[in-house]
């Protein structure tokens, strides 16, 4: 690994989690998710790798995504002021600016 590179090692030699933004990411500039995008992503979870969102939107216009995806670990939304559960679909915390 190189300096800067960003790695975080699940003890095989892969990553352990994939954060992921979703404007111009995640979903493409008309708004949709690509099923190549959704197969990666599946892909990646099936394999042991913690898949999250992070993203400016709030966590009701983030719903959608993640629910598309499959997701359900949490997600880092309103820039990162909030920490959104999508199983007990609240606000686990949140930082009011």
């Amino acid at each position: 690994m190189k300096p800067g590179d960003a790695q975080v090692a699940d003890g095989r030699g892969g990553y352990a989690a994939l954060l992921l933004d979703l404007d111009g990411t995640v979903v493409d500039p008309k708004g949709q998710i690509r099923e190549s995008t959704r197969r990666a992503v599946h892909a990646l979870s099936e394999s042991g790798v913690r898949v999250m969102i992070t993203t400016g939107r709030s966590a009701t216009a983030t719903e959608g995504a993640i629910a598309e995806l499959g997701l359900e670990g949490t997600a880092v939304v309103f820039n990162g002021a909030g920490i959104w559960c999508p199983r007990e679909r609240r606000l686990l915390e949140e930082q009011i600016l």
